[in-house]
């Protein structure tokens, strides 16, 4: 009772003391889970991705500490969330994460042809939109940890890169000859970099702050991590290899190495007054496990103090008491199992003191909170505990739903559902596709995050779901360019949906049989409704049919201009036409695509128009001249729908595996797929 009690005054000095808002290291094998924890104590953020090459969706968790219920998610990854941070205003929530931008869609993992990105973003913690990203780096990133300094301006960044390199390698020939082929061996790097926390710029040089080696061993050398400022700002901490250096913040010049460390440096803590600097190492052998606990002054590089642990592996530290204990995060080994213990070394009077947490899970991470609750990062998982009674109080779990939400992240799920219709929102910042089945999906244009689906009350920039009923894989949709508008067939004609207002009405048409394609104009007031070789075209204020055209060979697909003047019409025999609503006269006919068509759109100003289909491309046209502007290869199966963003330079191409493309149409690379 009396440690308890001792801990708890012990933690609560932590939290008085002028720490940082900082990332909370990890110690999971399977999944990366990383913690933060707001300025005022009210918002715990904890991200959660997969730390190999192939799990590489992420997302961000905000959760209420007072109550432990999850505020909202945060989806817009391609890739692990490294590390993350708080404001200091508390406002924004800052991620470091490594980005996978595949350069066609996938259908097979060996099949991946991508580039991988570090990205510094930042997002609103009230509504979870995100705000701004800045690149930091492109060049066969895997991995990139990253702190940032007391006062938030400096972020150190531990880059980690996998190059191929040409090399000549010796073999033995069928006369035991030696032969001397040219080979490929990879090269395991790892650097440091001290850059401006805003833009993403380098601040200094960091000296000697590098390595590289080859193969399996360069896992180990070229080790780079745990990157620890001094609360002064003034000195930086790393752990290199089986060494511990230090740098001048300001300089970027090596100040110290300590090299006298038994085993591998696990964590880094420095004193309130940034004079010393505690380095943990464990020592693993097949027989037993032994930790050691080492105090250097940090000016002179001498030892001040030393505490050996047998059977525990140190996963964490921290100062407490003005500097005057230290707090261990451990996995003890005994008997029957291992034990994730918090212990406590009291440095005036070199005493130690313990108490256990949970079985078989270390303690990766500890901060307290200003009502003397702990947050504790237990492996894997985060949970509250209460200080006083040192009890747990919450459990940060991830509900089913974001477990599945993630999953879809996977670029190599494929779905049978097709995304039948695709639209942007007004400012062009959502995308929203119509997933037969499942209602309208929306996603973060500028990241592919997933956005939370609006209320009844809400008025959202672009689809609204309580407006949109689920149809049958056969049922025809379209939206309009502006998002306002949707369209769908039903039984008996033609139901339209103002998904602004959330309001809806039916009307019929004089078609026959049922209706294969439909469009609607960028405003929403002609609807194209295609039944057999037949396309009307509807006024929907009145539901007076302006004009019907007889195409002569089944439709596939239909769009109607910007300046709702060209109708464009897809036929069974994979053209192209083109019609004056004014004259009702046909203006042109372009042809390209080897399988049937089934989506057309086009461009805000009306110049160009795309198509896509089951050949699995898109094609940019020139509406002008019918001359093929650029074709958009790599969808992994059918093209079942397109759309233009507002200003006309991103093409979403909605796909047979309920995945959305987004492509620059200057360039034809493709952005990012949205899941």
């Amino acid at each position: 009772m009396f440690f308890r009690l001792f801990l708890c005054v012990l933690l609560f000095g932590i939290a008085a003391s002028a720490q940082p808002p900082r990332s909370l290291p990890n110690d999971g094998k399977k999944s990366l889970v990383k913690v933060a924890v707001s300025p005022d104590g009210l918002t715990i953020a904890v991200a959660r991705s997969g730390n190999t090459s192939v799990k590489r969706y992420g997302r961000v968790e905000l959760w209420d500490s007072a109550t432990g219920k999850l505020l909202r998610t945060i989806t817009g990854f391609d890739g692990p969330v490294w590390s993350l941070t708080f404001s200091r205003d508390g406002k924004s929530i800052i991620t470091v994460s490594t980005e996978h931008r595949e350069q066609k869609v996938p259908t097979k993992v060996k099949d991946r042809n991508e580039k991988i990105f570090a990205e510094l973003k930042w997002w609103n913690v009230q509504s979870g939109e995100f705000i701004r990203k800045v690149l930091l780096a492109d060049e066969n990133v895997v991995a990139a940890e990253a702190t940032w300094s007391p006062n938030g301006d400096v972020l150190a960044l531990v880059e980690r890169n996998e190059v191929a390199q040409l090399t000549q390698i010796g073999e033995l020939g069928s006369l035991n000859q030696r032969i001397i082929l040219p080979g490929y061996v990879i090269l395991h790097e790892a650097t440091l970099k001290l850059l401006d926390a805003e833009t993403g710029e380098r601040r200094v040089k960091v000296e000697d702050a590098s390595r590289s080696f080859p193969g399996y061993h360069g896992l180990v050398y070229a080790r780079l991590e745990h990157p620890t400022f001094s609360p002064d700002g003034k000195t930086l901490a790393a752990v290199f290899g089986t060494e511990v250096t230090l740098w001048n913040v300001r300089t970027g010049k090596k100040e110290l190495t300590l090299t006298k460390v038994k085993g591998t440096p696990s964590a880094l803590a420095f004193s309130p007054d940034s004079r010393h600097v505690a380095v943990a190492s464990n020592t693993s052998t097949r027989t037993k496990v032994e930790s050691e606990l080492t105090i250097w002054d940090v000016s002179s590089g001498r030892e001040v103090n030393r505490l050996t642990g047998k059977n525990d592996e140190v996963s964490s530290l921290q100062y407490g008491l003005e500097g005057r204990a230290l707090l261990i995060g451990t996995l003890q080994y005994e008997r029957g199992g291992a034990t994730g213990t918090v212990k406590m070394w009291n440095l005036d009077e070199n005493r130690m003191g313990r108490l256990n947490v949970r079985e078989g899970k270390p303690v990766s991470a500890f901060v307290m909170l200003a009502d003397q609750s702990v947050v504790l990062q237990l492996g894997e998982d985060v949970e509250l505990w209460d200080g006083k009674t040192w009890e747990a109080k919450y459990t940060f779990e991830p509900s089913e739903e974001s477990e599945e939400e993630s999953n879809r992240g996977s670029r190599y799920l494929l779905r049978a559902q097709r995304a039948v219709a695709v639209a942007f929102s007004r400012d062009g910042l959502t995308v929203s596709a119509e997933i037969p089945g499942e209602g309208v999906r929306h996603w973060d244009s500028r990241t592919g995050g997933v956005k939370e689906k609006p209320g009844v009350d809400d008025k959202p920039p672009g689809v609204n779901d309580n407006a949109a009923s689920k149809q049958g894989s056969d049922a025809a949709v379209a939206m309009s360019a502006n998002g306002d508008f949707r369209a769908e067939a039903t039984a008996t004609g033609v139901r339209l949906t103002n998904l602004v207002k959330a309001t809806s009405e039916e009307f019929k048409f004089s078609g026959d049989g049922p209706i294969a394609a439909l469009a609607l104009s960028h405003d929403g007031r002609l609807v194209a409704v295609a039944t057999g070789d037949q396309v009307a075209v509807i006024k929907t204020a009145d539901k007076v049919e302006a004009v019907t055209f007889d195409v002569g060979l089944e439709i596939t697909a239909v769009a109607i201009d910007p300046a709702g003047q060209l109708l464009a019409v897809a036929r069974s025999d994979r053209a192209i036409v083109f019609w004056n609503l004014r004259t009702g006269s046909m203006q042109g006919e372009l042809r390209k695509h080897q399988d049937v068509i089934n989506a057309l759109a086009f461009s805000p100003d009306g110049k160009l128009l795309a198509s896509g289909g089951d050949d699995r491309t898109a094609i940019l046209w020139e509406v002008a001249s019918g001359k093929t502007k650029r074709t958009l290869k790599g969808h992994d199966v059918t093209v079942t729908s397109l759309a233009f963003s507002p200003d006309g330079r991103v093409l979403a191409s909605g796909s047979g595996n309920a995945a959305v493309v987004l492509w620059d149409v200057a360039s034809g690379r493709l952005d990012r797929i949205l899941r």
